[in-house]
């Protein structure tokens, strides 16, 4: 079944109505013509109407004559004068999403090759057609003697935020370029059918082919000439048998792209050693959460290390059991960033806290000694760091703090006074940690 059910839809707007105004819709006879499957062109008065895809369409050979019909899927092409011009074509059209909800992550096309009806722009040596339906707004030109081929423009998600293919600008620069416009021309060339249509009309009159120029589909008061909603006139449906084909569209109502990464310095030293050195790295965070939007890659990340160690030993009779804790964790406000296909950085400002805790308990024919030792430290400071795609879900990333904290210490023994330190430090932790990092969601 085909992706595309196509129906069309002429709505007649009145002459001389003021803006606002209601329009009361006649049906009448208007002067045209259309090309069959045999490529034969007859010119008549055509009915307009509500035309679906199974339909037909009703016209007059002379005002006088009778009705004659004609099935829409024996036709190639319908054309009112002065009012619209459709064509029927096969073609390769890119069905990815055009809210930022739908956006893939992909930043080529998502090509289906399907048969729709276009709306002709621009007729010339070099023709502008437009497609349009269920959220879906693509653009489409044509040589003479040469297949109807998309103008691509799609924006799509990236790690931070979106990307924007705008291949169209190439496409027009090596192939409608008869004025031989220099780069800068096509890059300030926006996709839209005013930037278009005033393109498309100069490249003809270049070529020396007067163009004929048809109406932007958009509803105006005062124009007695059929509208063509193109809404109305590409219907989509997406059938069991086809959904299985079409590539997956993410989640509609993820803003959100998330991070969930865990330190790997001691995981890779076990596949590849370069270096006799296997003393554990001094990071504090050991698993980290992010979440950032798709559309700015502002959001917050967490870090977060928690520890306990328990061991008892007996030395010439002593008995000794020590309990350690150790935590820490910190919150922040990240942005990141796409800097190439495969490469992120990320810039941030995170608050920080921690604390360690260790219990010695000491027993020797006598009342237990007991040493214990506490500290807690707070602090704030940025934080950079970069991410390597491995794939589309997986990264391998590394940060660096420059942390001013603040550090509170006390000590105690049975029998002996308590003591206290505070101290603080400024200083840079170098990025010689990583982290393997999945996305997660769709």
């Amino acid at each position: 079944m085909p992706f595309f059910r196509t129906c069309i839809f002429l709505v007649l707007i009145n002459c001389g109505l003021d803006a606002g105004a209601t329009v009361s819709a006649q049906t009448i006879f208007e002067k045209g013509y259309f090309i069959d499957t045999a490529n034969q062109k007859t010119e008549c008065y055509i009915k307009t109407e509500a035309w679906k895809a199974n339909g037909e369409i009703t016209y007059l050979l002379d005002l006088k004559d009778a009705k004659k019909t004609k099935p829409l899927n024996e036709l190639l092409e319908v054309s009112v004068k002065d009012g619209f011009r459709i064509i029927r074509t096969k073609v390769k059209i890119d069905i990815s999403g055009d809210t930022p909800t739908l956006y893939s992550y992909a930043e080529e096309p998502e090509w289906h090759e399907e048969e729709v009806f276009l709306l002709t722009l621009v007729a010339g040596k070099i023709n502008l057609f437009v497609f349009e339906a269920d959220g879906l707004k693509r653009f489409f030109y044509s040589r003479e003697g040469l297949p109807v081929e998309q103008l691509v423009y799609k924006k799509y998600k990236t790690t931070t935020g979106f990307g924007t293919n705008d291949n169209f600008r190439k496409t027009l620069f090596e192939h409608v370029n008869c004025a031989t416009n220099p780069v800068q021309y096509f890059n300030q060339l926006n996709y839209s059918a005013d930037a278009l249509i005033k393109h498309f009309t100069l490249e003809n009159q270049c070529a020396g082919s007067n163009s004929v120029n048809y109406p932007i589909p958009l509803a105006n008061s005062g124009i007695r000439t059929p509208h063509v909603n193109l809404d109305s006139l590409n219907a989509t449906a997406v059938t069991p048998s086809n959904k299985q084909n079409a590539a997956p569209l993410p989640d509609k109502a993820s803003t959100k792209v998330r991070y969930l990464g865990v330190e790997v310095n001691q995981l890779i030293r076990q596949i590849i050693n370069l270096s006799s050195n296997n003393s554990p790295t001094t990071n504090p965070f050991a698993i980290q959460y992010a979440s950032n939007s798709i559309e700015t890659g502002r959001g917050i990340s967490y870090g977060l290390t928690y520890g306990r160690n328990k061991f008892k030993d007996d030395s010439n009779g002593t008995l000794r059991e020590t309990v350690d804790r150790t935590f820490t964790f910190r919150v922040g406000y990240e942005r990141k960033r796409s800097i190439s296909k495969r490469w992120t950085a990320l810039h941030g400002y995170d608050f920080v806290i921690g604390g360690t805790k260790s219990k010695t308990e000491n027993s020797f024919n006598g009342p237990p000694i007991i040493v214990e030792t506490k500290g807690s430290n707070w602090g704030f400071g940025p934080r950079v760091g970069l991410m390597f795609s491995i794939s589309e879900k997986v990264f391998l990333s590394t940060e660096a703090t420059y942390y001013l904290r603040y550090f509170n210490d006390s000590q105690s023994i049975t029998g002996q006074l308590d003591s206290k330190q505070k101290s603080s430090e400024f200083r840079l932790t170098l990025p010689i940690t990583l982290f393997l990092s999945v996305k997660l969601g769709k």
